[in-house]
């Protein structure tokens, strides 16, 4: 889940500054390490939904460093653009540094010992202080990042709306009121009416599209010049696309 380089951090701590963000993004606290003293300031490199976060550590007389490195995945990382083996994965390291991984949440703890002559000693002499101040730092961050659960897929909408119409009746050439209703769990439903030539519904006299509409009573005003009659209905479809169809009757005088 590394993605800053330790030679590129380092680099970016001596960098001049740039221009702060709008809104700084969180970041945990730096871990309390016995027998070390937190040297100049914290960084933090944000990538977006990928986080760095650094602190260094020194001893008096000593010109070993002890460093952690905090690196996660903001809770706005979508499921499919992470690793969910990196959840738990096993810690792995070498004689001046270490790798550890959370169970919880995407976070990965890097620290080591560098900057001297003696990183491998000093790193293997102060190995128990420096877990403990890793395992701080995690539990710092892991409130901060995406957590190792999978997200709840959405419940998939299946209601169908509900349409209501009624009988109506008007002069030929003249417009016609077709008031109707329509709801739905989403908020808004795609109409489109229809008027059938008699009452059988075999052909259509006419039909509009009266495009997405908000849940509620609305009116359409149609033109019909075939006296008689007829079937009138307003079919209504959701985002998900169920539908539900209305019917009655008109008279064309």
């Amino acid at each position: 889940m590394r993605f800053v380089s330790i030679a590129a951090a380092m680099l970016a701590a001596f960098a001049v500054p740039a221009a702060l963000p709008a809104a700084s993004p969180a970041t945990p606290a730096c871990p309390d390490v016995e027998g070390w003293t937190l040297t100049g300031q914290p960084m933090t490199i944000d990538s977006g939904l990928h986080l760095q976060f650094r602190c260094v550590f020194t001893q008096p007389g000593r010109a070993e460093q002890a460093s952690f490195d905090a690196f996660w995945r903001t809770p706005a990382t979508r499921d499919v653009d992470v690793d969910f083996h990196e959840c738990g994965k096993a810690p792995s390291g070498g004689s001046y540094y270490r790798d550890i991984w959370s169970g919880k949440a995407f976070v990965q703890i890097e620290y080591r010992v560098g900057g001297g002559n003696a990183n491998a000693a000093v790193f293997q002499a102060e190995r128990e202080r420096l877990d403990r101040a890793a395992l701080q730092l995690m539990a710092a961050t892991e409130p901060l990042a995406k957590p190792c659960a999978k997200q709840a897929p959405a419940a998939k909408d299946t209601t169908r709306p509900a349409v209501r119409v009624r009988g109506v009746r008007g002069p030929a050439a003249t417009a016609i009121a077709f008031p109707f209703s329509v709801a739905d769990d989403s908020g808004r439903v795609n109409v489109v009416v229809t008027v059938y030539d008699g009452r059988a519904k075999a052909r259509a006299l006419l039909r509009k599209k009266l495009g997405w509409l908000r849940a509620g009573a609305h009116t359409a005003h149609l033109r019909l010049a075939s006296r008689g009659a007829h079937v009138w209905c307003i079919n209504a479809a959701d985002a998900s696309g169920n539908a539900a169809t209305a019917c009655g009757a008109v008279v064309i005088t």
